[in-house]
């Protein structure tokens, strides 16, 4: 964290702190009022606070044995759908690292399939 970040950080406490000594006695009195602060408190916040996504976990290649049972599965669905997978994989690999960027379990599969080493290295000679 940089000085910059700590500095902000410390400038938001103490601004915090202010907000509920202003609020102090209300906010033990009432329960719909002190649900009302802290909800609003939340919702500010929260429209100033920008949200990153968290970090994407690397995919892993499958084994060869996976690889092998995965290239006997069909493909569900698409122009290829029926076809198995390791047809496509000589026939048309494009469509198969184009199918890899959708989000579903077959493409989560795929791109595993993809990183697979024997398999990675038979597209790469498909391609010469």
């Amino acid at each position: 964290m940089s000085t910059e970040q700590i500095a902000q950080r410390i400038a938001g406490r103490r601004e915090a702190e202010i907000l509920l000594e202003l609020s102090d006695g209300h906010l033990s009195e009432n329960r719909a009022y002190r649900e009302g602060f802290w909800g609003e408190l939340r919702r500010q916040a929260n429209l100033n606070v920008p949200v990153e996504p968290p970090p994407k976990k690397p995919i892993e290649p499958m084994s060869d044995a996976q690889a092998k049972a995965f290239d006997a599965r069909a493909i569900p669905f698409g122009k290829h759908a029926g076809s198995l997978v390791s047809t496509i994989a000589h026939c048309d690999p494009q469509y198969l690292i184009w199918l890899a960027d959708a989000p579903n379990e077959f493409q989560q599969d795929l791109k595993r399939y993809l990183r697979n080493t024997d398999v990675a290295r038979d597209l790469e000679g498909d391609d010469a």
